[in-house]
């Protein structure tokens, strides 16, 4: 097995059972290291932003010895200003995790102390904190940072720890871990989505007595994900059904195609939030062996904001063939399936379903469909915002999970419907359809789907990782 992705799944498994990673210990000299040497800094008069200098726009403004411990809480208090809507408490969890293992990772100046109590805090199950959304423009995540810090400053107050020293209020508050934790949060709904679409895509390659040559092509590209979704496709029960002698639609014969540009969008995004896991992220960061804190822009994560928006991109584009293999489906064309699946007893069939379909299609293309970079902000001249409004791109991205998930439950009615209608159960057979709940056509994502989605074989970060991956660090 690949080792790549091995920090995401790690990081996955311990989000889950809310337990700390082997790494967390390990990393404890090196830590306390770091923290010596920033300790030596502040001792030498050396200038550290955040710590003996306000911030922003002031850090030129330095302040007295006697003042860098109120300085801690003057910059938490301006920073927390946020307010509702909050993360769920799973990305809530996340952003804990990850801001962990991006200490983990190292250069953060943090004590042992204040880690190995909020690594304390992150697996606990009352520590729930309360993150600010749409509190971010672009990279500038510091408000909800600092609300997650509040609540850390509680919770230690309540157990009669100390609160932060000199330097670590910046450590606490900066690097990418609030975008890295929600895009690590997203991972396993993109896996439900990647699974749901394969199997409907069977289903429909089923129910259309679909060319086989559709299936057959080169796999120029080496995807082990794509590659092993054909192949599940191909090896679908079929009955006795005679394939068709004609051509299939290209939103058929595309298939293979369409599956392979969502596998590399899936394969490059998860690859860099395994990448951003593994790494030191904030400002400043210390090594022991140089003799001055380091200020530069880890906190930023655009190759992170890319990823996430090409892999929109590609489940709308997924999304518009679902909606095009649907119409195929239904209009008359298909061998035992009547326009629109009429019956003698229901003349109208399923003539609504393409146009809900079509409404969840449109409505995303609209949403999410014209997002392009346009504009950063004034801050450091321009440059810190671009290409780097990763927030608002994850978000845009968790509500085109709900969509997609939408439209492969809308499909899934479909074939529940006509299998029981037009005795195609013999081409038609997939565990879902014994689970699906017809009379709910809109909300079909409940969690027996779901669940049986998360079990199939088709879950992406139980499979080899495929060679040729175009992330960064490989």
């Amino acid at each position: 097995m690949s080792t790549k992705l091995a920090l995401l799944r790690e990081y996955l498994e311990c989000v889950s059972t809310q337990s700390k990673p082997e790494r967390w210990a390990i990393c404890r000299d090196r830590i306390e290291e770091e923290n010596r040497h920033l300790r030596q800094l502040l001792k030498n008069g050396v200038s550290v932003y955040g710590a003996n200098t306000l911030t922003g726009h002031k850090d030129h403004i330095s302040v007295s010895d006697s003042q860098c411990p109120s300085l801690q809480e003057e910059i938490l208090k301006s920073h927390a200003i946020g307010g509702p809507p909050y993360y769920s408490e799973h990305t809530a969890r996340c952003i804990g995790y990850a801001k962990l293992y991006s200490w983990s990772a190292g250069m953060s100046g943090v004590s042992w102390t204040l880690f190995d109590c909020i690594s304390d805090l992150v697996t606990s199950k009352d520590f729930i904190p309360e993150i600010p959304r749409d509190s971010s423009y672009s990279c500038g995540d510091v408000i909800p940072a600092a609300h997650w810090a509040k609540e850390i400053q509680r919770h230690l107050q309540e157990r009669g720890k100390r609160a932060f020293m000199p330097g670590e209020i910046m450590a606490v508050i900066n690097g990418s871990f609030i975008q890295v934790g929600y895009a690590a949060s997203l991972v396993k709904r993109l896996e439900t989505c990647w699974a749901f679409f394969v199997e409907m895509s069977a289903l429909c390659h089923a129910a259309t007595c679909a060319n086989g040559s559709n299936l057959v092509g080169p796999t120029s590209r080496g995807q082990t994900w794509a590659d092993e979704a054909i192949q599940y496709i191909r090896s679908f029960p079929r009955g006795e059904a005679a394939e068709a002698a004609t051509q299939s639609p290209v939103s058929l014969r595309a298939l293979p195609q369409i599956i392979e540009t969502l596998s590399i969008a899936l394969e490059d995004f998860f690859c860099e939030v395994d990448v951003n896991l593994g790494e030191p992220s904030g400002n400043p960061l210390f090594d022991k062996s140089i003799p001055f804190p380091i200020l530069q822009a880890s906190f930023l994560a655009p190759t992170l904001s890319i990823k996430a928006g090409a892999l929109a991109e590609n489940l709308l584009f997924a999304m518009w063939s679902m909606l095009g293999r649907t119409n195929y489906l239904l209009s008359g064309s298909v061998a035992g399936i009547p326009r629109d699946g009429a019956t003698a007893d229901s003349p109208l069939g399923l003539i609504q379903h393409p146009k809900l379909m079509a409404a969840i299609v449109e409505k995303s293309r609209m949403t999410h469909g014209r997002t392009i970079f346009a504009s950063g902000s004034q801050t450091s001249y321009g440059v810190e915002d671009l290409w780097t409004n990763g927030l608002a791109t994850l978000s845009r991205l968790s509500d085109l999970i709900d969509d997609f998930l939408r439209l492969c439950s809308i499909e899934l009615s479909i074939y529940r419907y006509l299998a029981g209608n037009f005795s195609l159960k013999a081409r038609l057979r997939s565990g879902l359809l014994e689970i699906a709940d017809e009379a709910d056509i809109v909300n079909q994502t409940d969690s027996g789907i779901i669940q049986y989605i998360q079990r199939s074989g088709l879950r992406l970060l139980q499979r080899q990782v495929p060679q040729g991956t175009r992330s960064r660090g490989y």
